[in-house]
C-alpha cells in the first residue's frame, strides 16, 4: 500500500496556488492507493477538488509566543542550523542577518516536521511526499524521510524557491543540504534546471523538467479593429517586483505617441494596489484616449471567464523576476500574444512569432517597441495563433499533467530509485 501525500500553502483553500487547479483533477485516478493534501493554512473556503482526495489537519493557525521559543531553541541546537552555519563562513555570507534568517528557517522546518509527521502518523503503508514547493516544506519532508517515516520525497520548484538573487540578502537557507535526500526536484524549465543544478551542487539525476500546463480554451478569435480602441491587459500581484508602473507610463505614452485610444486593464492585489490605481485615475485625466481599469483579486475561474468575454490585443508582464508564468501560458491559450522580459524560463513561452521577447530589463521604450511590433504588424492573426499552438505544443495541461502523474507514480513504485 503506497499513499501519495501532497503539501500545499493553501491549497484547496483560497488564497493562491491558483495553477494547482489545473493540475489537481489528474490526481483523481491513479495507482496511489491513496492520494491525500497537506495545506499549511485552512482559512477561506474550499475551491473544488476531486472527491476522491483527502484533506489532512494542517499546520497550526496559532502559535504560542512559548512555542516559538520552543522551536528557536530546538533549531538553535540541531545538527541542521550548524552544518547551514558552516556554509556561511565558507561562502563568506556569514553576518547577523543571514544567521537570524537560517535559524528562522530551521525552526520553521523542524516544526513544520513535527505537525507534518503527527498529521500522517495512521497512514498505513509507505508515503510519498509531493512537495508543491521547493521550501520549508520540502526541508521537512527530508527530514521525515531521514528518519524512515517517509519513502520518498519529490518536489516542484517554481520561481522563487529556485533564483537565489530573488530572496534576501542573495541567499537561500538550507537549500543545498537535501540535495542527496530528496529523489527528484522538478524544475520548470531547462534553464531553471541548469540555474539549480550549478548553483545548488544537486546531483543531475535528482532533477528534471516538469512544465506547467493549462486548460485550453475553445474561443472564436475575433477582435477589434486596433484604431477604433486597444485592449491591454496585465495580470499579478500588485507589488513593485512586478512593476507595473512602467506598464503604466509605456501604455500611456504608447496612446499619446500614435494618438490611440487604449483600454488598459489589470487584474491582481496587492501592497501597491490602491496607489497604482490612484496613479492610473491621475494619468487617465491627462490622456483622454487612455482607459484604466484595475479590478483586483480574481479567482482563477473569474479570470477565465473574463477572458472569454472580452477581446485582448496584447499581455503585458514587465516583471524582474519571473519562473514559468501561468499568467502568460493562459493568456497565450486564449491567442493573445505577449511582450514579457527574458527572464526566469519565460523564453520557453515568449519569442519574436508568438510576441515580443524583451531584454532581461526592460524599460518603457522597449515595452513601447513591442507595442508597436505587434499591433502594428501586417500579419498580427499570425501571432495569435502561434501563441495559441505554443500553448498547445508545451504547455498543454492534458497532456503535461498526465506525463507528469505518471512519472510521479514511477519514481514511487520503482524500488531502486
Amino acid at each position: 500500500m503506497t499513499s501519495l501525500v501532497i503539501l500545499t500553502v493553501n491549497f484547496p483553500y483560497e488564497g493562491g496556488e491558483q495553477f494547482i487547479e489545473s493540475e489537481i483533477s489528474y490526481w483523481d485516478s491513479t495507482k496511489f492507493e491513496k492520494v491525500l493534501i497537506y495545506p499549511s493554512n485552512r482559512q477561506g473556503l474550499k475551491r473544488l477538488y476531486p472527491k476522491s482526495i483527502s484533506i489532512l489537519n494542517g499546520l497550526s493557525p496559532n502559535v504560542s509566543k512559548l512555542e516559538k521559543l520552543y522551536f528557536a531553541s530546538l533549531g538553535f541546537f540541531s545538527r541542521i542550523f550548524w552544518k547551514e552555519l558552516k556554509y556561511l563562513f565558507s561562502s563568506k555570507k556569514i553576518n547577523f542577518t543571514n544567521i537570524y534568517y537560517a535559524l528562522a528557517k530551521v525552526s520553521g522546518t523542524l516544526k513544520y516536521s513535527r505537525y507534518l509527521k503527527e498529521s500522517i502518523k495512521d497512514i498505513d503503508g509507505k508515503i510519498i511526499i509531493y512537495s508543491y514547493w521547493n521550501d520549508v516544506s520540502y526541508y521537512a519532508a527530508c527530514c521525515l524521510k531521514r528518519k524512515g517515516i517517509v519513502s520518498k520525497v519529490i518536489s516542484r520548484a517554481h520561481g522563487f524557491d529556485v533564483y537565489e538573487e530573488r530572496n534576501l540578502n542573495n541567499y537561500m537557507p538550507l537549500k543545498r543540504q537535501f540535495r542527496h535526500d530528496v529523489d527528484r526536484v522538478f524544475l520548470l524549465s531547462d534553464r531553471a534546471l541548469n540555474y539549480y543544478k550549478d548553483k545548488y551542487s544537486y546531483p543531475l539525476n535528482r532533477l528534471a523538467v516538469a512544465r506547467l500546463g493549462v486548460v485550453l480554451p475553445i474561443k472564436d478569435y475575433e477582435y477589434t479593429n486596433i484604431y477604433n480602441e486597444l485592449n491591454i491587459l496585465s495580470l499579478s500581484y500588485c507589488m513593485s517586483l512586478k512593476r507595473i508602473d512602467k506598464i503604466m507610463d509605456a501604455i500611456n505614452n504608447f496612446s499619446i505617441k500614435h494618438n490611440i485610444k487604449v483600454k488598459w486593464t489589470h487584474i491582481g492585489a496587492g501592497d501597491l494596489f490602491d496607489e497604482l490605481k490612484q496613479r492610473a485615475l491621475n494619468i487617465v485625466r491627462e490622456n483622454g484616449n487612455l482607459k484604466a481599469d484595475f479590478l483586483g483579486q480574481l479567482s482563477n475561474r473569474e479570470v477565465h471567464s473574463w477572458l472569454l468575454e472580452n477581446n485582448i490585443n496584447v499581455f503585458i508582464n514587465a516583471s524582474e523576476s519571473e519562473g514559468v508564468p501561468v499568467s502568460i501560458m493562459e493568456a497565450m491559450s486564449y491567442g493573445i500574444p505577449t511582450i514579457a522580459p527574458n527572464i526566469g524560463g519565460i523564453s520557453d513561452l515568449v519569442n519574436e512569432q508568438n510576441g515580443f521577447l524583451m531584454s532581461s530589463k526592460a524599460d518603457i521604450l522597449e515595452i513601447i517597441t513591442g507595442l508597436e511590433t505587434i499591433l502594428f504588424s501586417k500579419d498580427i492573426t499570425s501571432y495569435r495563433e502561434n501563441a495559441r499552438k505554443t500553448v498547445e505544443d508545451r504547455f498543454n495541461s492534458e497532456k503535461n499533467y498526465h506525463e507528469f502523474v505518471h512519472i510521479i507514480e514511477e519514481l514511487a513504485l520503482n524500488e531502486q530509485i
